[in-house]
């Protein structure tokens, strides 16, 4: 290893250099959308807003307004290639960090921008690079939070072998497609249980509950902790209405409501 000389990467391997961003990336911006064209469901390139870039998917490929080449040409609008990258430049969404790689031709509004690869980099390898950005580094400091692309296009980065590249991005998919499949059972045993208090709260109040042998049946004990917002302790949980993550997992967090 040895020292990059960029202070938010830190060490990298030997081998590796360092270059801007600028050297990867051109930035192309949006175009305004005015009302009168919005509302179409169907046309030749979807118009990606801030709302059709959220969400968990990586790709983007649709939108709720669509425009035709027609359009497109008379007002003079950009059109992103496919396999760029899609975020947000301006206000709230800014500080969210949402990242899109576009499948098809597409126009974007100008609360958006997208980054479009220079080089024969590996696609992927860019967007989790990209996602590794936050979008707060590069803020104008301004009544409104929007990108200084000057600061984002001289900002370092890592540069590295395609080879590599290809070998990184395949190993995040797996390790990101594993964790978003817990943090989804993870959700779905959060609203049982949440489901479960209100169950009880129901049945304790209302003289239904016998408070000691119920609390015995659910198998639970608490470890000194509050209730909201702590970790219990999880002894049992073979009854029918109790979801489990993974037998390996001991522990359940109780969140704030």
């Amino acid at each position: 290893m040895k020292d990059s000389g960029i202070q938010w990467i830190g060490q990298i391997p030997k081998e590796w250099k360092v270059i801007k961003f600028k050297y990867s990336f051109n930035i192309v911006g949006g175009n305004g959308f005015p009302d009168s064209l919005q509302g179409n469901e169907t046309g030749d390139y979807p118009f990606c807003k801030v709302s059709d870039i959220n969400g968990g998917s990586d790709y983007v490929e649709k939108a709720q307004n669509y425009v035709t080449k027609k359009i497109v040409s008379d007002h003079n609008f950009n059109v992103i290639p496919i396999n760029s990258i899609i975020m947000s430049k301006i206000g709230i969404a800014l500080m969210k960090n949402h990242r899109k790689i576009n499948t098809v031709e597409c126009c974007i509004d100008n609360n958006t921008q997208a980054l479009i690869p220079r080089r024969c980099d590996n696609l992927k390898y860019l967007f989790y690079l990209s996602k590794l950005l936050d979008m707060k580094w590069f803020d104008n400091n301004g009544t409104i939070p929007s990108i200084n692309n000057s600061k984002l296009l001289n900002f370092f980065v890592p540069d590295i072998d395609i080879t590599v590249q290809t070998r990184i991005a395949s190993f995040l998919d797996q390790k990101c497609l594993a964790i978003d499949s817990v943090l989804e059972k993870t959700k779905a045993s959060i609203e049982e249980y949440k489901k479960l208090k209100l169950s009880v709260i129901a049945e304790a109040v209302t003289g239904k509950l016998n408070i000691g042998a119920e609390w015995q049946d659910l198998g639970y004990r608490a470890q000194g902790a509050e209730r909201n917002g702590n970790i219990l302790a999880n002894e049992n949980l073979s009854h029918n209405r109790h979801c489990c993550i993974s037998q390996s997992i001991s522990y359940i967090l109780v969140p704030n409501y």
